[in-house]
């Protein structure tokens, strides 16, 4: 399959290109991390896969409206 073939069937099928599915797959695993495994923000941004930790925090506010730090205080079910 071509690759611009891919993205366009991808996005049909999630409603997202591969790289947004990709980061909130990823932001969604570090919230859990913090909240329900008490891991620190840098440690858990890095299990995912960010070097940076200031772009991570950016994208994790964008995303769920708070900080990465913040989401210890959240009860996770």
């Amino acid at each position: 399959m071509i690759l611009s073939s891919f993205h366009r069937v991808f996005k049909k099928v999630t409603g997202e290109s591969p790289m947004q599915y990709l980061k909130k797959i990823r932001l969604n695993k570090a919230r859990f991390m913090i909240a329900r495994e008490g891991l620190k923000v840098n440690a858990s941004a890095e299990r995912v896969g960010y070097e940076s930790i200031s772009q991570f925090s950016r994208e994790f506010k964008r995303y769920f409206l708070i900080s990465p730090k913040d989401a210890k205080d959240i009860i996770y079910i």
